[in-house]
This record gives C-alpha cells, structure tokens and sequence, in this order.
C-alpha cells in the first residue's frame, strides 16, 4: 500500500509518493521460505541470485582474486561462518518486518560446541527489489557482541586485490614487473 505524502512548500502544494509499502505475512512467508532455500542448498552455493543489485556488486568485489591471492573476501562458508564443519540448524525464524525489510533469524551451534552460549544468529535481511524479495544484508550475531557484524558493510570496507586488467597494457605491464621480480 503506497502512502501520499502532502508538503505544504512556499504557498503550494507539492504532492510526493512514497515507496514504501506494507510487509504482508505472505512476504514474511516468502522471505523465511527464501532463507530455507539458502540454508539447505549443497556446499558449492552462491549467494548472488538472491541478492539486491547493491550486495551482489559487493559480492562480487568479495569474490575477485588474482593467482597471487587465490581466496578474496570469502574463506569461509557465510551461511555458517565455517571452512568445514556445518553447525547444527536450532532455530529458523519466525520472520519479522522492520520498516520495508523483513527480517529472518537462523540460530545455529556446532557440533564441538559446549554449551547453548555458543550459539550464534545468522540474520538474513531482505529488501523488496523489482517486486521480489532479495537478501540485502545478512548479520551474524555473537554472545557478547555489541554491534552485529555485517556482511554489506564488511564489503564496503573490503579492497580486493591489485588485479590484471582488461586493458592489453596493463596486462603486459604486470607480466613484464612480474618476471623481472622473479628474476631478481
């Protein structure tokens, strides 16, 4: 349900629309479906068909590596924080909207773990984009953190490695410094 805004300006009326619409419990369903998709596909999983267009540029920066600096941003699984061992699922949801996102919490502990403090939150964030609901942030939530860490600002932060460009140049530029470093 889009909202009319009415701004009285110098004498006039300017009428502006905004965006924002309700979160229905059919869009909470469907952002908790979503997250079980996520949650329960294979080990070689990509993040960037469910993304918004601005996490899937960040993504994709995270994913950029050289043969100098073979793993990027990710090196580890970001569903679960992990290289290897996959925590148990002890929660998924329930789904709550804030604002125009929906929010879904997924509470998770390893195996190894000794005791319920050592469970942790994955929170997936979704943004409705060209009217489908698309991961816009994902949060993970530790004991005794004060501020969730998030994955769209850890992007911005993150400077992916000198790379190769496209630019025939360039390329044989880098070539050139990297055999005379070898040589020296």
């Amino acid at each position: 349900m889009k909202t009319l805004l009415i701004t009285i300006l110098a004498g006039g009326i300017l009428l502006t629309s905004s965006s924002q619409a309700q979160v229905t419990e059919s869009d909470l369903e469907t952002c908790l479906q979503k997250t079980k998709e996520i949650m329960n596909t294979s080990r070689s999983f990509d993040l960037k068909p469910y993304c918004t267009k601005s996490l899937k540029k960040q993504v994709r920066k995270g994913e950029f590596t050289t043969p100098d600096e073979p793993i990027g941003f990710f090196d580890a699984d970001i569903r679960y924080d992990t290289q290897d061992d996959i925590p148990r699922i002890l929660q998924m949801g329930p789904a709550k909207s804030n604002g125009e996102l929906v929010e879904v919490p997924v509470l998770l502990k390893f195996n190894y773990a000794k005791s319920d403090d050592e469970a942790f939150t994955k929170r997936w964030i979704f943004l409705k984009e060209n009217n489908q609901w698309k991961v816009d942030d994902l949060e993970t939530i530790k004991k005794g953190q004060i501020r969730p860490a998030s994955l769209y600002r850890e992007l911005l932060q993150y400077t992916p490695p000198k790379t190769y460009s496209t630019s025939r140049k360039h390329l044989s530029d880098t070539v050139e410094i990297r055999s005379n470093r070898a040589l020296v």
